[in-house]
């Protein structure tokens, strides 16, 4: 009873310790944003903000620091030491390194987006250098924020399986800490997005209005009408390129914000299955030598089955992605919509393609793992299954949100299309804008509206394979239904960076 009764204190101060910073974290990020604040940044921001990330950069890794050397010290004191061993045993089990395993791809997406945060921060370092005046609070701030990446990283990658079996208290504290801090990051990342997409927006309007109240003639009301520039105009054309050179001027630091916010969510999942395990020997796997006759033959009768089909499709796809992303991205934008017509109609055509294909392949892998048998799930699955939904609730918002947004700036455009103008030449050049918004507004209704039935069938299907197995070592090895699989991870990586790089600029 004593037992259950401090494990439920510590959660409940853990939860209470974590709530608390986050909320901090997210107060502290709201005070700084600066979108409406160009000339003067505020005492939060320019001193509260960076040193309340230093202190929680510098206490992580030291405490990452601090485990590590723990663990490495330690390493002949684990459980696969004890049962390797055949005498007496003459220390205690300190932890292990064979708990339960973890899925590759989180490794993976966790490598590859610790190496993009890493970039995030030294571009954004060299951005922010000729602008602030505390040059200290950034370097400190930047210098700790990447050895952080770079110590977190390593230590899950190393550490994943961690069992911890003596000290639990102690280390669950830390990792807790850890934990927190990356939803620091999260929140404060989500709130730098939309301040930068707030700041962005209102620098165009400014312009905007300086534009057409400063060089509009009194007959134009807020539009100036561009005519063919000639020797007498050529101030408008010097003011039409600063405008121009403006609606590109988006920092790279802000196309890799979202790898930071992905990093987070992946490190704080990971740590958070580390600490589940904590002082739960239940949890550690024996692995069993295999039959290397056995699986030899087994092999030889699973020859000529196609495995690398999917692989292969998904990288063309990322690939393809890729290169539009590129071109699209590294193109000017014109203040004339249908110049930049061609990008909304490549970013629709991309993300309708990528749905179509991804409804299919659910289809393909629902109708081959459906006949495998249904089983009772690990614990493993139950964290990743709430993953599961967690991430499918926030994307299903998105979705949503999307294409109501969109369906009412069309009901918007079009009411704007049929009003009065006193210029019969803004009219003209206003309805041609007008109907082209309003079929791209239609095509991101129906785009989203594809992406969302994907996203549904996708995650019952994900949801559903959790539950799959089969004892059957061809079906092992075979793994029924893992060409499909692989061509959805490839496909939802190309909408993860058509999205984050390209989508959000143009559409």
């Amino acid at each position: 009873m004593e037992t259950v009764i401090m494990q439920n204190d510590r959660q409940t101060i853990c939860l209470l310790y974590a709530s608390s910073v986050v909320a901090a974290s997210l107060s502290i990020a709201v005070a700084s944003m600066q979108y409406a604040e160009v000339d003067q940044q505020t005492i939060t921001a320019k001193w509260g903000r960076p040193l309340f990330s230093s202190s929680l950069y510098a206490t992580c890794c030291l405490l990452l620091v601090i485990m590590a050397g723990y663990f490495e010290f330690h390493r002949m004191e684990t459980f696969e030491a004890v049962y390797r061993g055949t005498g007496p045993v003459p220390f205690s089990v300190k932890f292990s390194v064979k708990g339960e395993k973890v899925n590759l791809y989180l490794r993976l997406g966790l490598a590859m987006f610790g190496l993009m945060s890493i970039g995030h921060v030294a571009v954004k370092c060299v951005e922010e250098a000729e602008i602030t005046d505390a040059v200290f609070n950034l370097y400190l701030k930047s210098i700790l924020e990447m050895a952080f990446y770079v110590l977190q990283t390593l230590f899950i990658l190393r550490y994943h399986r961690l069992v911890i079996l003596q000290y639990n208290e102690v280390m669950g504290a830390f990792l807790v800490h850890l934990l927190t801090t990356n939803l620091c990051i999260w929140a404060d990342i989500s709130v730098g997005k939309i301040d930068k997409t707030l700041w962005y927006g209102n620098q165009k309007k400014t312009n905007d209005y300086m534009y057409n109240h400063t060089y509009g003639n009194g007959n134009e009301s807020h539009y100036h009408y561009l005519k063919l520039i000639n020797g007498s105009e050529m101030n408008n054309l010097t003011l039409l390129d600063n405008r121009t050179h403006l609606y590109n001027l988006v920092d790279i630091s802000f196309y890799l914000l979202p790898t930071v916010s992905e990093y987070c969510l992946l490190a704080a999942a990971l740590l958070y299955e580390i600490v589940m395990r904590i002082g739960q020997p239940t949890f550690i796997e024996i692995e069993r030598p295999h039959d290397s006759k056995k699986d030899h033959t087994v092999l030889q009768d699973c020859r000529g089955w196609s495995t690398s089909s999917g692989a292969w499709f998904g990288i063309i796809t990322v690939l393809i992605i890729i290169a539009l992303t590129t071109l699209t991205v590294s193109a000017p934008n014109h203040i004339d919509l249908k110049q930049n017509l061609w990008k909304c109609i490549v970013v629709l055509a991309e993300e309708a393609v990528l749905s179509l294909f991804g409804i299919l392949f659910v289809l393909m892998a629902f109708y081959q793992t459906r006949r495998l048998k249904f089983s009772i799930a690990t614990r493993q699955s139950r964290v990743d299954e709430f993953l599961l939904y967690t991430a499918f609730f926030f994307a299903a918002n998105y979705t949503i949100t999307t294409i109501i947004l969109a369906a009412d700036l069309e009901a918007k455009g079009s009411g704007i299309s049929n009003t009065n103008w006193e210029t019969t030449s803004l009219i003209n050049h206003r309805g041609k804008e007008n109907g082209s918004e309003k079929h791209l507004l239609i095509g991101r209704c129906l785009v989203n509206a594809f992406e969302f039935i994907q996203m549904v069938l996708q995650t019952y299907f994900v949801q559903d394979s959790f539950y799959r197995c089969s004892d059957r070592i061809e079906q092992q090895i075979i793994k029924p239904g893992r060409q499909s699989i692989v061509a959805l991870l490839g496909i939802n990586l190309a909408l993860w960076i058509q999205k984050s790089f390209q989508a959000s600029t143009f559409i």
